[in-house]
């Protein structure tokens, strides 16, 4: 089933207009000359098949409907408008990444993956859980990630390297898909630490707080061991500072914690 189609003005009010009282419509004003459009044309595909239903793809090509471009005032393309209940709701011009687009639409839309990986989530075996999904969602990438971490949680650190490794260069989660090993690499050499050492005891520390997801205590006890070795850190340890940074969801925690580690590393 496609989930994206070629709108005209003959069929704008059937296919746009009545259809978004049912589901969210992206339209996509493009035109055949325009580079940047092929350029957002395959992101916009590959979400519409991503949210399998959660919105339709409508694509008006301008130079063929003019009257269109007219009527909504197009400027510049490409020009993409979100329709909801008959009218726009948001919208945005020019190229955008796939993660800003899927922030807009996750504004409106749920898509089945992220569905899944909430009810995933709140199961009591969350790795079995989405484990079970892996057959329907192997190709989505945000599953993937979710899968990865997940495993890393777990201490599959191969599993989790593996996982992680199906996100292709090009994917917007492709730093947090490296970030899975750079995670996976820390763990891995706690595990090698000599007793009784206070690398061993705060790293171990880490390690135990990241399984648990309590990644405020993660770093809390890296920093504390910089405080105490300054240039002498691991590689890892600072590699997996940063990784869990980019994973602070938090902007006010998020800056706290890159000034101290920023301070370490200055001192």
């Amino acid at each position: 089933m496609s989930f994206s189609h070629d709108v005209t003005s003959q069929n704008f009010d059937q296919l746009v207009i009545e259809k978004s009282f049912e589901t969210p419509v992206l339209v996509d004003f493009w035109a055949e000359w325009c580079a940047p459009c092929r350029m957002l044309k395959p992101t916009l595909e590959k979400l519409a098949e991503d949210y399998q239903g959660g919105f339709i793809l409508a694509k008006v090509n301008t130079e063929d409907n003019p009257s269109l471009a007219q009527k909504f005032q197009i400027r510049g393309i490409p020009d993409v408008r979100l329709f909801k209940d008959g009218k726009v709701v948001d919208s945005f011009s020019g190229v955008q990444g796939e993660a800003a687009i899927r922030a807009l639409l996750d504004a409106y839309v749920s898509s089945p993956v992220d569905e899944f990986i909430t009810a995933a989530k709140s199961n009591k075996d969350v790795l079995a859980a989405l484990l079970k999904g892996y057959a329907v969602h192997k190709e989505n990438s945000k599953f993937l990630l979710s899968l990865a971490q997940e495993q890393l949680r777990q201490n599959q650190l191969h599993e989790a390297i593996n996982t992680s490794r199906l996100i292709p260069a090009h994917d917007d989660l492709y730093q947090d898909a490296k970030d899975v090993e750079v995670l996976a690499d820390f763990l891995s050499s706690t595990q090698s630490l000599e007793k009784g050492t206070q690398a061993s005891a705060h790293f171990k520390e880490a390690a135990a707080a990241y399984e648990r997801g309590q990644i405020d205590a993660a770093m809390d006890s890296i920093l504390d061991h910089m405080k105490q070795e300054g240039g002498q850190t691991a590689p890892q340890a600072r590699n997996a500072m940063l990784a869990l940074l980019r994973q602070c969801s938090d902007p006010v925690k998020t800056r706290k914690y890159r000034q101290q580690f920023a301070a370490i590393i200055n001192s």
